[in-house]
């Protein structure tokens, strides 16, 4: 398809995980978005092992685009997506996210309203009850988040601001990272609700997943010098305080204490990250005053 024909090129990152991808994909096919199938293509970037994976898809949804990952985590895999993107504008969508029929409309209708944003992020929201203490989604309904699985950007910007930092090789902070870099280039994002995603509740292994975050939170930290160590501490202290009180109290009985270890570790976590990054920052403080502690 002729790139000056398109307004859109969805990108979607996938590692192994063809069931949810197959949703996903299947709502963009045509005649499932209100915007033309003749404005918009699909590109896959896969990061999974499974090779069977394309083949199948592939002749399920012969739209798709397919281009093979750089096994480098999810940031470098949005970037090799968004490298032969032909749309002028990109939208990503994770890979276990479903979009809205009007996903792509709506995010039309926004650029057209207001031509000098050069940033959007959409609504994501999820049908299905939470089941289990330890499930999680990112859900985003009144925006300031620009969460990476339902994002809009002008391709020509995300190239300027070199796009997701591929230093981040875990699914944590590089949506962040780029929203951070964004504001700092003097831009802001709008929020679009009708430009809507479901993200199912999923199940989160906290016991695999905490070590990770700490690296992209680290990393993030040394690359955004001006974030004070002591706020995120304090952060991560609010974070556990409010998901005892809100996450916990409330549903302990009702969801019959399913996923209840798996939640509490991951509380406890937060705590123990919020008290080494007071101590980094006070450790700091005392160094520049000549203190060795």
């Amino acid at each position: 398809m002729d790139g000056e024909d398109l307004k859109f090129t969805v990108v979607i990152p996938t590692c192994d995980r063809p069931e949810e991808l197959s949703k996903c994909v299947e709502a963009l096919g045509p005649g499932k978005q209100s915007l033309s199938f003749q404005d918009y293509e699909v590109i896959v970037s896969d990061d999974g092992k499974d090779k069977n994976v394309k083949e199948n898809l592939s002749k399920k949804f012969d739209y798709i685009r397919w281009i093979p990952g750089p096994m480098r985590g999810p940031a470098a895999n949005r970037n090799n997506g968004a490298k032969y993107a032909k749309g002028p504008w990109l939208v990503f969508a994770d890979d276990d996210c479903i979009p809205d029929e009007k996903w792509l409309e709506a995010y039309w209708g926004a650029i057209n309203r207001d031509p000098e944003t050069k940033v959007y992020e959409g609504r994501i929201y999820s049908k299905k009850r939470q089941q289990y203490l330890d499930e999680s989604a990112p859900l985003n309904e009144s925006g300031g988040f620009l969460w990476s699985c339902n994002m809009a950007i002008e391709r020509i910007f995300f190239k300027s601001i070199n796009g997701f930092d591929e230093r981040y090789l875990y699914a944590s902070m590089e949506d962040v990272d780029l929203r951070e870099r964004i504001i700092e280039s003097g831009f802001e994002f709008n929020f679009v609700k009708e430009a809507a995603v479901e993200h199912p509740y999923r199940r989160i292994n906290w016991y695999k997943s905490i070590k990770p975050y700490y690296k992209s939170l680290n990393l993030y930290l040394r690359i955004h010098k001006n974030k004070s160590k002591k706020h995120f501490g304090y952060l991560h202290f609010r974070r556990a305080i409010r998901g005892f009180v809100y996450d916990i109290i409330p549903f302990i009985f009702k969801l019959r204490f399913r996923g209840f270890f798996g939640k509490i570790y991951h509380l406890m976590a937060l705590v123990y990250i919020g008290v080494i990054l007071c101590w980094l920052d006070l450790s700091e403080k005392f160094k520049r005053q000549g203190i060795n502690i």
